[in-house]
């Protein structure tokens, strides 16, 4: 939800509603940055569980006839005039680079998010041109008193 911007002795402050608890709100001056409030009502507030991503993530697969263009005669010329001491691999060392790029990347998320007490899964739609549509899923957490966000899949 939007926030409720509130003018107060020439001061503008933000009024932020908890989602899950509509009577908890949170209250921010427009100049004031930090992330203390939001840390201490994440740490207070329990969200609800959701088995959403479950019924998503089915629809989400990995397709390695997507790394053909690495052997686009004229991206490749591209590439030289570019830099003529460019190296090409292949769409086969391309789609292995990425399974493997992601398995570690998948292992080393896994690690994170196991650590981090609270975590919100949020879907998002880019539609806006109404050409091609795409859904995204992220994962936000805060550490530290610092945002951090993971973008899980984006889906054409």
């Amino acid at each position: 939800n939007p926030p409720v911007i509130v003018t107060s002795s020439g001061e503008v402050r933000y009024s932020f509603v908890c989602r899950k608890n509509p009577s908890v709100k949170i209250n921010r001056a427009r100049h004031d940055d930090s992330t203390s409030n939001l840390v201490w009502h994440v740490d207070g507030c329990e969200p609800q569980s959701s088995s959403a991503i479950a019924a998503f993530a089915g629809g989400s697969s990995y397709n390695p006839t997507k790394h053909r263009i690495a052997e686009d005669q004229e991206l490749r010329e591209i590439f030289y005039d570019l830099n003529n001491r460019v190296q090409h691999p292949s769409a086969m060392t391309v789609s292995r680079d990425v399974k493997e790029i992601f398995k570690i990347s998948l292992e080393n998320l896994a690690k994170i998010l196991q650590l981090i007490s609270r975590r919100i899964l949020d879907f998002f739609t880019l539609a806006w041109m109404d050409v091609i549509s795409f859904l995204g899923i992220t994962v936000h957490w805060i550490r530290e008193s610092k945002m951090e966000t993971v973008i899980l899949d984006f889906v054409k």
